[in-house]
């Protein structure tokens, strides 16, 4: 992994056709970076062996948009894992590319600092293009800062469908996105799913808003209280604001 700090996009690529770093597998790319139309070509020839990118998901903040989040997927068919803000990408232009580099996808990182919701629309798109996806992280900033956050969270159906198209994923972190989700219902459908053999989602972590009355540990009990009621799982209420993780 390396992380390039405020170097602009000359000194980057510089630095990448050095051979020590000829293995590179991830690269976070600063907002300096000026993408443009070649970006991903530049990084294919500099970094062949690349296979996870961040483009924005940690704090350097680079912002694409949807013409070049394809050209990624046009010039760089062998990543395995990408970080993405989506301050400039439409939930259209995030499904076209899921539908072209989708099924080589194995973590896939989202962040959304305006407060959009991902449609039922882009959520399906995850669940169909993306079968071979290990690890799925939703972060909406928005809805740290809001007391209730039902209308970002996905649907309950949303996951279901998403576990069924995703059979191989492990790992799923909603943070900003909970309120509205069914998550005793939404547990022991994953966890019939794994008797089946069908799933192998093991733990999902999710973030509730951090304003408001009740947002601490009492709203988490709730939800751990309503799992324990299913029997479904084995679940850990963890210290700070409205954080529940669940082990399946």
């Amino acid at each position: 992994m390396w992380h390039f700090g405020k170097s602009n996009k000359t000194r980057v690529l510089e630095v990448l056709s050095m051979r020590r770093f000829a293995l590179l597998t991830h690269i976070a790319l600063p907002r300096k970076f000026k993408f443009g139309k070649k970006g991903a070509s530049d990084l294919s020839k500099a970094v062949p062996s690349l296979e996870s990118l961040d483009l924005g998901f940690t704090a350097y903040g680079q912002h694409i948009n949807a013409e070049q989040l394809m050209s990624i997927a046009r010039d760089l068919p062998g990543l395995k894992g990408i970080g993405l803000e989506l301050y400039n990408v439409t939930a259209g232009g995030l499904e076209g590319f899921l539908r072209e580099a989708g099924p080589s996808l194995t973590d896939l990182h989202l962040s959304d600092l305006v407060g959009r919701p991902l449609p039922p629309s882009t959520w399906a798109a995850i669940a169909a293009g993306c079968p071979n996806l290990q690890s799925l992280t939703v972060r909406n900033t928005a809805g740290h800062m809001r007391t209730a956050n039902a209308d970002l969270a996905p649907s309950t159906a949303s996951l279901i469908e998403l576990v069924a198209g995703c059979p191989n994923l492990k790992s799923l972190n909603l943070l900003g996105l909970v309120d509205g989700i069914d998550l005793a219902g939404f547990a022991a459908h994953v966890q019939a799913q794994r008797r089946a053999g069908t799933s192998s989602l093991a733990k999902v972590r999710f973030v509730r808003s951090k304003l408001g009355a009740g947002v601490a540990e009492g709203v988490g009990a709730v939800a751990v209280t309503a799992i324990r009621g299913g029997s479904a799982v084995e679940q850990l209420l963890l210290k700070g604001r409205g954080l529940v993780e669940v082990t399946l």
